[in-house]
């Protein structure tokens, strides 16, 4: 028997761009063969429509991450206007949309700008980040409350990052109301990179300081060494610290004299893993950034030895494009003329829309016949 399924898109969201991925819309144990496709627009436009079967890996998240903000994923950050406020950002755990949480919900004038044009690098579009600008800020969830354990942290910049003349900027810091000193930092101090946990033991160096356009990493691994890296290149690897790592906020730290290091800050991506890097390995560790670099056009900034410097790890294509026509769309059900396709079992059919700048709802309607 004949079985259908609908899945929607918002045009206005997708924002005109190209190579936005719908999720899996067919994969049976049996395999399938598409009986038809059917496409209505709550408007009249013009809409090239991609099926494709198996995947190509939009992104790459590890293992199970705690925790990690995205800029370019439609509705995370609830589809604000560009350069309009952030006011809640959706997290995603193991790639997995999660519970909102909030852009410093206590003061408008605090919460960061989206920025629709960050990410872009020439061929690929629609990459969104998150400007900070001085005494922005976003508060953090208890995930990124790591305590004495292990973790590893990759932070992608990307947009205006600059310390305002203070010289201090806490890409991520904590609250320590009890004292004045800023500790469980991450970021800038004085003008030199600094990491610094709970109790105040800290590192500061003067080299391969804090940009634009870089792949930062930080994690805290076996017997509490911590290690920072650049762009897949390992910068420095410490046995200096006792005290615990609690992150609330992202361009600020919270002491008994208020709130410290606040800059301007761009960020692309963040994601954060319960797992210190040696746990990770080599291959994942190596896998995200590259990711990262090929997603935001840093490739070239990678380490000349680095296994993705010249191949994207997501690959370059999906294993069969079935079909890329152009359809005018009308606001009923037509029918897109397409050849009966068969498909293996546990094949997945996904749908990648293109060159649509549709100011409603798209809605497409696959029949298809299990075998």
């Amino acid at each position: 028997m004949p079985k259908q399924i609908e899945i929607t898109f918002d045009g206005t969201a997708a924002g005109g761009s190209s190579g936005i991925q719908q999720a899996v819309a067919i994969s049976t144990v049996r395999g399938f063969a598409i009986y038809s496709v059917e496409v209505k627009t709550a408007d009249a436009s013009t809409c090239k429509l991609n099926m494709t079967s198996g995947l190509k890996k939009r992104s790459i998240f590890g293992t199970n991450p705690v925790f990690s903000l995205v800029g370019d994923l439609t509705g995370l950050m609830g589809n604000p206007i560009p350069g309009g406020d952030v006011q809640s950002w959706k997290s995603l755990s193991g790639g997995t949309p999660s519970g909102r949480i909030s852009a410093n919900p206590d003061s408008a004038s605090a919460r960061p700008v989206v920025d629709y044009d960050m990410g872009d690098h020439g061929a690929v579009t629609g990459l969104a980040g998150v400007q900070f600008s001085d005494d922005d800020n976003l508060e953090l969830p208890d995930a990124m409350h790591f305590g004495s354990g292990e973790f590893t942290i990759f932070v992608v910049t990307k947009g205006t990052f600059d310390t305002d003349g203070d010289d201090d900027l806490y890409v991520l810091g904590s609250t320590n109301t009890g004292s004045t000193s800023a500790t469980g930092v991450w970021g800038v101090q004085g003008g030199r990179r600094i990491v610094c946990d709970l109790d105040g033991d800290e590192e500061k160096e003067n080299d391969h300081a804090w940009a634009s356009g870089q792949i930062r990493m930080l994690s805290r691994y076996t017997n509490g060494r911590v290690t920072e890296w650049l762009d897949g290149a390992e910068l420095d690897t410490w046995n200096s610290f006792g005290g615990d790592f609690d992150f609330d906020w992202i361009n600020k730290t919270a002491t008994r004299s208020g709130v410290e290091g606040s800059g301007e800050l761009g960020i692309v991506e963040l994601i954060a893993y319960s797992d210190g890097f040696d746990t990770m390995g080599t291959d994942e560790r190596q896998e995200i950034e590259g990711y990262l670099a090929w997603k935001y056009g840093l490739e070239g900034s990678l380490a000349a030895l680095h296994p993705y410097k010249g191949t994207d790890p997501r690959g370059s294509d999906y294993d069969e494009v079935l079909q890329t026509p152009d359809k005018v769309l009308s606001t009923s059900f037509t029918d897109w003329d397409i050849d009966l396709k068969r498909l293996d079992p546990k094949v997945p059919l996904q749908f990648i829309y293109t060159d649509i700048d549709e100011p409603g709802t798209v809605t497409i309607k696959v029949t298809y016949v299990p075998s």
